[in-house]
């Protein structure tokens, strides 16, 4: 099958872009680490010190990064189906899957809720999350932190799985639509004396 261009009013091109920044802020997200400080300089066994608020405040900004992107992708997906049938077993997946979020997006807005926020308690984040265990009372100086495929955006959705999903939707897509037209020169046109001829 050779894919084929879409009109320029089509919500795919949006769309593409979309799954595309939702894949590149889970990579931002997995890509955090907290940093350390120096410890306390009058103590002679002062030991660098991590800086816990500064990651999570660094994770909840790439989550949310991820999150909003979600939420506007779902609404494009709904676009995208009621134009396109073909798109409608997956699309409907990515929808579906996500669905989850849409309660994360309202914590977002409503600025009286501290469920998304945790309560702005470091590691009631990392432990909703799936970053530290759901028992653990403290992080330890020499305790590792990382996000894996288990983080849950807004406690709600491994970034393994959603991956996999978008990452297929957009390959699907791809495969359907010529989303990135080659605008190089045609094969038949040569230049002669720097003009071109057929």
């Amino acid at each position: 099958m050779t894919a084929r261009p879409a009109p320029s009013n089509h919500p795919v091109f949006l769309l593409a872009e979309h799954l595309d920044m939702i894949l590149a802020a889970i990579e931002d997200l997995q890509a955090c680490r907290p940093t350390a400080f120096p410890g306390n300089p009058q103590r002679i066994d002062a030991q660098p010190q991590m800086s816990l608020a500064r990651y999570v405040d660094e994770l909840k900004g790439h989550e949310m990064a991820a999150i909003v992107r979600v939420s506007r992708a779902r609404d494009l997906t709904r676009d995208l189906v009621r134009r396109d049938s073909r798109f409608a077993t997956l699309g409907g997946l990515f929808v579906g899957g996500t669905a989850a979020l849409d309660e994360a997006v309202q914590r977002m807005i409503d600025k009286t809720g501290y469920a998304f926020a945790t309560g702005g308690d470091p590691i009631g984040y990392l432990r909703a999350r799936g970053v530290v265990d759901e028992e653990a009372g403290g992080v330890g100086a020499d305790q590792s932190l990382e996000v894996t495929d288990e983080f849950r955006l807004a406690g709600s959705i491994e970034i393994g799985p959603l991956v996999e999903l978008v990452a297929t939707f957009l390959n699907t897509i791809e495969l359907h639509f010529d989303l990135f037209p080659d605008l190089s020169e045609p094969d038949e046109f040569i230049h002669d004396g720097g003009e071109l001829v057929n």
